[in-house]
């Protein structure tokens, strides 16, 4: 079975039924940042457990996490940021796991009125 390449918007989520274990990557994941208070922001759930939040916070924009991602951490702050998150954080968020047959994962936004942006991921089937 070959991989496969989730490119959307608004939430996501995958429930594996390929009889074999995954490995999903997260390439980008980027929240709604049209509100720079703690209404905006992306939630991570893997096998029903919330791993993970980030929310926008005062005088910030939490653009997004993935592999490679460079973004700037909040308009105060003058620094840099490399992968994992920025902004009003509730973990870290992990951008490749693995899921046995029959477990999911989400990526779901904090505000259903402020949907995520934009997000691609991929998930390939163990073998390939």
């Amino acid at each position: 079975m070959a991989a496969t390449v989730y490119t959307g918007s608004g939430n996501w989520s995958y429930t594996n039924s390929t009889g074999g274990n995954v490995r999903v990557l997260i390439y980008y994941c980027y929240n709604n940042t049209s509100s720079q208070d703690y209404d905006a922001g992306v939630k991570q759930v893997i096998n029903g457990v919330d791993i993970a939040s980030a929310t926008n916070g005062t005088n910030m924009a939490f653009t997004g996490f993935g592999r490679g991602i460079v973004y700037m951490s909040g308009t105060n702050s003058g620094g840099w940021q490399v992968k994992n998150i920025a902004g009003n954080t509730g973990g870290v968020f992990v951008d490749e796991f693995f899921l046995a047959d029959g477990q999911s994962t989400a990526l779901e936004a904090v505000n259903a009125g402020k949907p995520i942006k934009a997000y691609n991921i991929m998930v390939v089937p163990e073998g390939n």
